[in-house]
């Protein structure tokens, strides 16, 4: 095969690195160019710009050997030189044989005989033309020029291209085409030496080639160009020389650059900020498909109130970009399923729409399917799953997640119940600053929940969530202020933290808070500070602030007394099963004290106290016992029944 490059007479597989792509044809192709330059007198346009301009679909810049030696040589002489000039190889003949077959000496030129009898003919009587031709093929035949004697003789098969052969012969059209001017093949050289596909990867080389590209007004190289300006990748980091490609890409019609060029203008990179302008080309490049405008678009409209047509063309969006694989996009089209925002609720998709995103990595989207599948909410319940779900989100640093985990732990929801590690877990949400966490690890050594009891290590957890304003922490600090338990007693210390969560509705400090009013524990007595919190308390159901509030009324303290109105607390209290007001009201039934005297119901309220063992209350069962028939005591045994049944319904007491 032919080892040395001659240009005009070697054909394309010559150019490339790979000299496997060579045969016999590439000889062919050699010895036909000989006979065109005998033939024309002139070489033939060399393969590099003739491949260019095929490939640019446009004409082959060679004049046919058929048209310039038409009339002064053989028909089916000139058709051979054509045949061996074809460009593609695979065009060509495979061997030297199948190539001299074709061509014919015509009748007038000395008799129809074969190229391959050449070597026995008598070149002095045919035509001086004719004969230089002839001879000239002759001679290559004999020398075979920069071939082996096998190379002439030997049959081959057609031949397919390796894939680097393809690839180093696209990148040759390429390197022509740009010559010749050609912006997409200059882009295409451009992404050849950034990726170090068939030539050596050269990033200065891929950029020289990307910028004469985009000068070219190629709206991807234009696109990418400005990127690289953001980044300084390969390129000075330049933010106004970004900006500048990717407007011009961003008019050129390059959808990812309509998006990055909204993104610049959004946030002032590197132009002047100018959001409507923005919005603008983030509208372009969304109706073009791209999915991150698209997200972009569809928050931008779910961020102010609109009309329903509005939430329904964010949801849209949301869809075609969740389509194409934005986690945001999932994640949004999950909450607008799951709320019915733009679209009929469906708790399936919504579940569907949330996996997706989580399998993107998507923390919200995680959280919330977890939660979902711990409530069986679009499926059915799956502690399991929703237990990987948290530890994920865990392992990423979300507090709250890892609260779950450690629940899942200390319960045994959806993996085997480990008390050391559903401490642990705790302890590091609580070590991260999560206020829910802090309070839970004070609440879990104040009852040795999975760890032996410590009250001063719950008193230094409740005391960083009270610091943080957690309502029940500062309760529970307050108690251990107020006990000294786990820290010092300081009364007037424990007041200050009652009164902060009693301000923001806690009903356990708001009755604490009274009860240290009414007794001056930490304060002087104040008697109408204490019936104000006991009422707050009351009000919100706290059945030892409604008993203390009965008692109130019925001594009088803080308030005018009224054994009618501490009847009503009292059978509030009671009813939730308070002993205290279960035997206090059932004195005032014995006694007529604020109600009507009535020794059947005396004798319920007394039965359910004593259920509890309470001495008060079984002493006076027994008094009042002495004092009803059988008939009455089995009344009120099932009055009793009626009430306990009803037990924290204070209306149906009758």
């Amino acid at each position: 095969m032919t080892a040395m490059l001659t240009p005009n007479y070697a054909p394309m597989e010559q150019y490339f690195e790979d000299a496997s792509r060579q045969g016999p044809w590439t000889d062919i192709y050699a010895m036909g160019a000989v006979m065109y330059r005998s033939i024309g007198g002139r070489k033939p346009i060399g393969a590099p710009q003739r491949s260019s301009a095929i490939m640019r679909n446009q004409p082959d810049p060679l004049v046919p050997a058929v048209e310039i030696g038409k009339g002064s040589y053989s028909e089916s002489l000139l058709q051979a030189v054509d045949l061996a000039l074809k460009v593609v190889e695979t065009d060509r003949p495979k061997t030297i044989h199948a190539w001299l077959a074709t061509v014919k000496v015509s009748q007038e030129e000395g008799g129809e005989q074969s190229a391959t009898e050449l070597l026995g003919l008598d070149l002095g009587k045919m035509p001086t033309k004719t004969r230089a031709v002839l001879g000239a093929l002759a001679a290559i035949v004999l020398l075979g020029i920069g071939s082996t004697f096998w190379a002439l003789t030997r049959e081959s098969g057609p031949r397919v291209l390796t894939a680097r052969e393809v690839l180093v012969e696209k990148l040759e059209q390429n390197r022509s085409a740009a010559a010749s001017g050609n912006p997409e093949a200059m882009f295409r050289l451009a992404e050849a030496y950034e990726k170090g596909d068939g030539v050596e990867k050269n990033l200065s080389t891929s950029m020289d080639w990307l910028h004469k590209a985009a000068e070219k007004d190629w709206a991807e190289a234009q696109y990418l160009l400005g990127m690289a300006h953001l980044s300084g990748s390969g390129v000075p980091k330049d933010a106004k020389e970004a900006a500048r490609w990717l407007a011009k890409a961003a008019r050129s019609g390059s959808v990812q650059g309509q998006y990055q060029y909204a993104y610049v203008l959004q946030n002032g990179v590197g132009v002047a900020a100018n959001p409507q302008e923005a919005m603008a080309w983030y509208l372009k490049a969304a109706g073009g498909g791209q999915p991150q405008a698209q997200l972009q678009v569809a928050n931008s409209i779910i961020s102010r109130k609109g009309t329903p047509d509005d939430d329904r063309n964010a949801f849209i969006l949301f869809l075609k970009a969740a389509e194409q694989g934005v986690g945001e996009a999932q994640l949004q089209a999950g909450i607008m399923f799951e709320t019915g925002r733009g679209t009929q609720v469906d708790q399936e998709k919504a579940n569907l729409y949330y996996r997706k995103a989580a399998a993107l990595g998507i923390l919200d989207a995680q959280i919330r399917l977890a939660n979902r599948l711990r409530e069986g909410i679009g499926e059915p319940r799956n502690l399991a799953d929703a237990f990987q779900l948290y530890l994920e989100a865990a392992n990423r640093g979300d507090l709250e997640s890892q609260i779950w985990v450690a629940e899942a732990y200390a319960k045994g929801h959806g993996v085997n119940m480990d008390q050391m590690l559903a401490r642990n877990w705790l302890t590091k949400a609580a070590e991260g600053g999560y206020v829910q966490a802090q309070y839970l690890l004070g609440e879990k050594f104040m009852k040795g929940d999975g760890v032996s009891p410590d009250p001063e290590t719950s008193a230094k957890w409740y005391y960083l969530a009270a610091q943080k304003g957690h309502v029940q922490a500062q309760t529970r600090y307050a108690i251990q202020k107020k006990l000294g338990m786990g820290v010092s007693r300081d009364l007037p210390e424990a007041m200050a933290w009652f009164a902060k969560s009693a301000e923001k509705g806690d009903p356990q400090a708001q009755n604490q808070l009274a009860s240290m009013y009414e007794k001056g524990e930490g304060t002087a007595v104040d008697a109408a500070k204490a019936v104000y919190w006991f009422q707050k308390a009351a009000e919100q159901g706290l059945s030892s602030a409604q008993n203390s509030m009965g008692w109130m009324y019925e001594e009088g303290r803080g308030v005018e007394k009224n054994l009618a109105t501490a009847a009503k607390w009292y059978l509030k209290a009671a009813m939730q099963g308070e002993i205290r007001a279960q035997n206090s009201l059932g004195w005032m039934y014995e006694e007529g004290r604020g109600v009507g005297r009535d020794p059947i119901r005396a004798f319920a309220w007394y039965s359910l106290a004593s259920l509890k063992d309470d001495k008060d209350a079984l002493r006076n069962l027994e008094l009042i016992s002495k004092t009803l028939s059988q008939e009455q005591r089995l009344k009120g045994q099932e009055l009793a029944r009626e009430w306990l049944k009803a037990a924290g319904s204070p209306g149906k007491e009758k």
